[in-house]
């Protein structure tokens, strides 16, 4: 099943994402079909995942080697990967995203920003 396939995928990606396995990232960002996109069940990216846990090896790898990483998805609360590095106080992978991104007007589903 194409579905079950897909979503074991973005399971592992974003697993690898928060745990800081950069070896196998790099693997993985070589599989055809790899969407470094796609959410878990409450809207959390890989990157969501990556920033939160302050894994800037990691962050900068999907910003230098993934052309269609959207930097700032909102989950489902309205969070950005930005949003969540900074809270946590994870003051570099903030840093990387706040100049690879396209636009830091972010705001959470209360119209709070940054």
């Amino acid at each position: 099943d194409d579905s079950t396939a897909s979503t074991d995928l973005a399971t592992a990606i974003s697993y690898i994402c928060s745990t800081n396995l950069t070896n196998f990232l790099e693997l993985f960002l070589q599989l055809p079909g790899i969407d470094v996109n796609k959410p878990d069940n409450e809207g959390n990216s890989p990157l969501h995942f990556a920033a939160q846990a302050g894994l800037s090896d990691i962050v900068n790898m999907l910003i230098t080697k993934c052309r269609s990483l959207v930097i700032d998805p909102k989950n489902n609360l309205g969070f950005t990967p930005l949003m969540k590095a900074a809270l946590q106080g994870r003051t570099r992978c903030a840093k990387l995203l706040l100049f690879a991104d396209r636009g830091i007007a972010g705001r959470d589903r209360h119209g709070s920003g940054l």
